[in-house]
């Protein structure tokens, strides 16, 4: 039999992950499929059953990265630190949940430099650099972890509510930070917030964070990373036309594919060829 991965959520039409998977599994020399299902919360137990020997390994998007994690028989750190598994691996018959959104954050954000992460956060640290993370969900949550990771130690947060499962403050305190939490409506700090971050990590879609672009004054020196890659943001579009560095969102997808591909066969595949097929594709 074919071994298989896939990749799952809701909407998953506009997924890049088949493209990335699949190229990576060319160059790797692997004879994989990769599939896409539509699958939400309240359908993952159904999914999960069908699941048969073959599979490799399942990538999972929103709305089931925290059912995912309750889902898995075993969780790494992160992904149980955090309180969201974008990835599931089989293994003498258990589920692994796996993490690697961080990895996708911290990566993109950190390469466009060329130091070593050890290197680029002690510089950071060293500044007080400080992040902005627009969102609150499972996202935000991983957002918030790799903002640390980076070096920004001052971290605001600005979204609807911090409240309920899944919300970033829960991620805070298993990791032991803390964060300021600016409530969306409160437009005067989120105006003050957003003009001292070095670093701005939106998690939310386009039509919300275009709500915020009136409070934005982005500068040169500072950086954006959205991470919705559906569709072209207005933030972002601010953001470009300041002369700020920002960080294409297809580079996270790929950094965060391809520590997938390595959890489910093993292989490293190279960043470059991936991340052409990728941004081709998306055109």
């Amino acid at each position: 039999m074919t071994r298989w991965a896939a990749v799952i959520g809701s909407p998953i039409a506009h997924s890049l992950s088949p493209v990335l998977h699949r190229t990576a599994y060319r160059l790797a020399g692997l004879d994989w499929e990769y599939r896409q299902f539509e699958v939400t919360e309240s359908s993952f137990p159904e999914f999960a059953e069908s699941l048969d020997g073959d599979c490799a390994g399942i990538s999972v998007t929103m709305p089931c990265k925290q059912v995912a994690l309750s889902f898995a028989d075993v969780s790494d750190g992160l992904a149980k630190t955090v309180g969201a598994a974008n990835t599931l691996v089989p293994a003498a018959g258990l589920w692994g949940a796996f993490n690697t959104d961080v990895h996708g954050i911290v990566e993109s954000v950190r390469a466009p430099f060329g130091d070593t992460l050890e290197e680029f956060a002690a510089q950071n640290r060293a500044a007080r650099k400080q992040a902005v993370i627009i969102g609150t969900r499972a996202t935000a949550s991983s957002a918030l972890a790799a903002a640390m990771t980076l070096g920004f130690d001052q971290v605001s947060v600005v979204g609807r509510s911090f409240q309920g499962a899944g919300n970033v403050t829960l991620a805070a305190g298993r990791l032991g930070v803390s964060f300021t939490p600016i409530k969306w409506d409160r437009t005067d700090l989120v105006r003050e917030v957003l003009s001292r971050a070095d670093l701005v990590l939106s998690t939310v879609p386009a039509e919300a964070s275009a709500q915020l672009v009136e409070f934005a004054a982005p500068r040169p020196d500072q950086i954006l990373l959205d991470v919705t890659y559906a569709a072209h943001s207005e933030l972002t579009q601010t953001f470009v036309d300041a002369g700020a560095l920002v960080i294409d969102p297809l580079a996270m997808l790929v950094y965060q594919g391809l520590a997938q591909v390595k959890l489910m066969s093993g292989h490293e595949v190279a960043f470059e060829p991936v991340y052409r097929e990728v941004v081709a594709a998306s055109k």
